[in-house]
């Protein structure tokens, strides 16, 4: 176990005047072979010297590093090796032993300022991210989110097959239920889907992007599968057209106004409200329990276990699925432990619209 020790007054008779003008109490860090942590140390002396003056604020970032360290020991890593998944796992393992958010949250600030220093003196890569990444949050202590697995998310949208009888309401319905699943989009955001903002179907591409408009009116890239672009263009020739065509001829003044999705009543928008009617109504039918956000989360935890759980990737991730901090993204890195993982491909966003069967 790392330790601490009042080391400034043993520097008193140094010939190094930076060492002679430490603090008498200023402790230092030492590994249980008494071998001194150097770069804690030298940060340490730093803030001291600086904008720690207060006894205090040693003591607390002292006790703060040295449980950092001796959880390093336990996971078997080194200082300069941490990355913010490390961080996360440090994170969470204080909450887990029954700290206050707010004594986690002070530790968590002088291991995120070291780390912050050391990157930006050279010593180690950069790290994109920031303390509110980081900090306990009530999303961090209620604990998993809800997903399924992909085969039973699968089933669960066939099963709309035998619960919408009407063609135009099933391929509609089994739609944005696929979106949600394979593109990750929140279900305000699939009922918004404007036409002229998807892709257009490239047979010769797997993936293309388009940017949509998302929760708190901010725009973000989203990645849409080829099979799921395919469908798209399908339905619009063979399912919405023929819909529209009949509005257009039968009320007066009515104007299509591009969106994807329409209700069959009134020709307009979706409603939000109605997505999760249906959704109700299947699980009931199916047997399979899911909600709207279900889906993104399943797309979520899928999309991190084919890709791989590192940095750049939890960051695409948020990226991907819009969210304002990247804490809420790594819900997923703890989920994807639960996963009864088989040989997925790493298309599997594909392979989920080619099972739906649209």
């Amino acid at each position: 176990m790392a330790f601490y020790q009042k080391m400034g007054v043993v520097f008193k008779g140094s010939s190094v005047t930076a060492f002679r003008d430490l603090p008498d109490d200023l402790p230092f860090l030492f590994s249980p072979r008494f071998e001194p942590y150097t770069e804690f140390n030298r940060y340490m002396a730093y803030k001291a010297t600086g904008s720690w003056p207060s006894q205090n604020s040693w003591i607390a970032a002292a006790q703060a590093y040295r449980h950092f360290l001796s959880w390093m020991e336990g996971a078997g890593l080194e200082w300069d090796e941490v990355r913010f998944r490390h961080l996360v796992n440090f994170r969470d393992s204080l909450v887990q032993s029954g700290l206050k958010s707010s004594s986690v949250n002070n530790r968590l600030v002088f291991v995120h300022q070291f780390y912050k220093w050391v990157a930006n003196i050279g010593v180690v890569g950069a790290f994109s991210f920031n303390f509110n990444d980081l900090k306990v949050t009530d999303r961090v202590q209620q604990g998993m989110v809800k997903f399924l697995e992909k085969e039973e998310a699968v089933k669960f949208i066939r099963s709309f097959e035998y619960v919408f009888k009407d063609s135009f309401v099933c391929r509609q319905n089994s739609l944005m239920a696929t979106i949600m699943l394979s593109v990750g989009l929140r279900r305000a955001e699939v009922v918004t889907l404007s036409i002229d903002k998807i892709p257009v179907f490239d047979p010769s591409r797997k993936f293309q992007y388009s940017e949509i408009l998302g929760k708190g009116n901010k725009f973000r890239a989203v990645m849409w599968p080829s099979q799921v672009l395919s469908s798209i263009e399908k339905f619009i020739t063979y399912y919405r057209r023929p819909l529209v065509e009949q509005f257009e001829s039968g009320v007066d003044g009515y104007a299509d106004k591009n969106d994807l999705f329409l209700s069959t009543k009134t020709g307009q928008i979706y409603h939000p409200n109605s997505v999760d009617s249906f959704f109700r109504k299947v699980s009931k039918a199916s047997g399979i329990k899911c909600t709207p956000h279900m889906l993104r989360h399943t797309y979520a935890t899928y999309w991190l276990k084919v890709n791989g759980v590192t940095d750049s990737n939890v960051i695409r991730l948020r990226n991907l699925l819009g969210h304002s901090h990247a804490d809420t993204t790594f819900d997923y890195v703890h989920t994807m432990e639960r996963l009864v993982f088989h040989d997925e491909s790493s298309d599997w966003a594909n392979d989920v619209a080619e099972k739906v069967g649209l």
